[in-house]
């Protein structure tokens, strides 16, 4: 919780939301703990400056979800809180190609 009320958030509610939807998808367990956290984040545990630093990579979080939904891609747009469609056109534009889902 140190880590989330020390960042800036020079990007407010949005960069928040997507820290912790980032969380989400990475944690495994029931408790958000710090690695789950996105590197941006992190770096404040090393006691790294945070500056302007981008914000969390969305190909990445995308990845994330994909992954974790075993590249079902509409659960993976569900988790991330977007359409189906937003996330197949996101995916064509970051030349993300959809892998074979494993049963």
């Amino acid at each position: 919780m140190g880590i989330l009320m020390d960042h800036p958030w020079p990007g407010n509610v949005r960069e928040l939301e997507h820290a912790l939807e980032h969380a989400f998808v990475i944690c495994r367990g029931e408790t958000i703990e710090p690695e789950h956290l996105p590197v941006e984040l992190r770096g404040a545990l090393r006691g790294e400056r945070q500056g302007d630093k981008a914000p969390v990579n969305e190909q990445q979080l995308i990845l994330a979800a994909l992954t974790a939904c075993n590249w079902r891609r509409e659960q993976a747009a569900t988790q991330l809180g977007m359409s189906r469609a937003t996330l197949f056109r996101k995916m064509r534009q970051m030349g993300i190609v959809a892998r074979k889902t494993i049963s």
